[in-house]
């Protein structure tokens, strides 16, 4: 039992491996393709801009796990708060 949810963690690391990979490969062609328009200038910045907003703002982009994350932080905090005012109120 233990040796097959080592084997299934062993593939999902090689798949994220792979894709990860495959992401670099794909990366390092994009450059590669704007690097071959270094002599017209045009077209070289065209080609870094894409790459920058294909790259960079895709990363800055706050996730929603994080939103819903605070909110039930929130949640909790407040429902806390209410229970300990309504047994304070009790007293």
């Amino acid at each position: 039992m233990r040796m097959r949810g080592l084997l299934g963690e062993q593939r999902g690391l090689k798949e994220t491996l792979e894709a990860q990979d495959e992401a670099k490969r794909q990366f390092k062609e994009q450059v590669h393709d704007a690097m071959n328009n270094i002599t017209d200038y045009k077209k070289f910045k065209k080609s870094i801009i894409k790459l920058y907003k294909m790259y960079v703002t895709e990363e800055m982009k706050p996730k929603k796990q994080d939103d819903t994350d605070t909110t039930q932080d929130f949640i909790k905090l407040r429902t806390n708060m209410q229970r300990n005012v309504s047994h304070l109120r009790e007293a």
